[in-house]
């Protein structure tokens, strides 16, 4: 298997691959302190590296990005502190208030789902859960660290 760097790699390759500001250390920290969670090493690791990445139909969650001209985050482009906030509000009857806590929404399918990574300590820890709850209570896909995620998200991109 390949290492998580190797894998960043072959992330950051992708064409039409935008990244954001790598994450500080006092970044990451903020987030956990926000969400209330231990964020597992390697979406840390993620985070120090990309802080977010998006690209045509898809994207993963972190910091806020950057925008070039202005060398300020974007209003367009929501993190993942807020994504996670608003998912977990127990009147968001979509939204992940019926997990665990100690999860962190790490992107959408834009129809109404989530894409959920558990935090260090929690039921699943460092797994990454597809939940539609419209259609079921169950995860439609588990993966099982963030870098299977990753490695899935490459594939279907058209990575090596």
């Amino acid at each position: 298997m390949a290492t998580i760097q190797e894998t960043f790699a072959r992330l950051a390759t992708l064409d039409m691959i935008e990244a954001g500001k790598p994450a500080s250390k006092e970044e990451v920290q903020q987030i956990e302190a926000a969400l209330g969670i231990v964020l597992p090493d390697q979406y840390v690791k993620f985070l120090n590296r990309f802080g977010s990445v998006r690209s045509f139909g898809w994207q993963i969650l972190g910091t806020r990005p950057v925008r070039p001209a202005a060398s300020r985050p974007t209003t367009l482009t929501q993190d993942c502190v807020q994504v996670t906030t608003e998912q977990r509000k127990n009147g968001n009857l979509l939204g992940t208030a019926s997990l665990p806590p100690a999860h962190v929404v790490i992107s959408q399918d834009g129809g109404g789902g989530n894409i959920v990574l558990f935090g260090v300590g929690a039921p699943h820890e460092g797994e990454v859960h597809y939940y539609n709850f419209e259609d079921r209570a169950e995860p439609i896909r588990v993966w099982k660290t963030f870098q299977d995620y990753l490695e899935d998200r490459i594939a279907e991109a058209g990575g090596r």
